[in-house]
């Protein structure tokens, strides 16, 4: 499954996206850092307020949650 999460730096998503990936999930994260990627965990620098540039990202992912 593709799951994209915002947050995923923060207390709560750390350890959230630790549990996504042993379950073998797809993950893209919206990080306000530059953050480095790993399979099966990607990042995307942004906030909420998301540029045209990360949405098509976004859409490429083409995240089921």
């Amino acid at each position: 499954m593709k799951i994209f999460l915002t947050g995923g730096t923060g207390f709560i998503g750390k350890n959230l996206q630790d549990l996504i990936i042993e379950n073998d999930h797809d993950l893209l994260i919206l990080s306000r850092k530059k953050r480095s990627s790993k399979k099966k965990l990607r990042f995307i620098k942004g906030d909420i307020d998301l540029s045209i540039k990360n949405i098509g990202i976004i859409k490429k992912f083409e995240p089921q949650i």
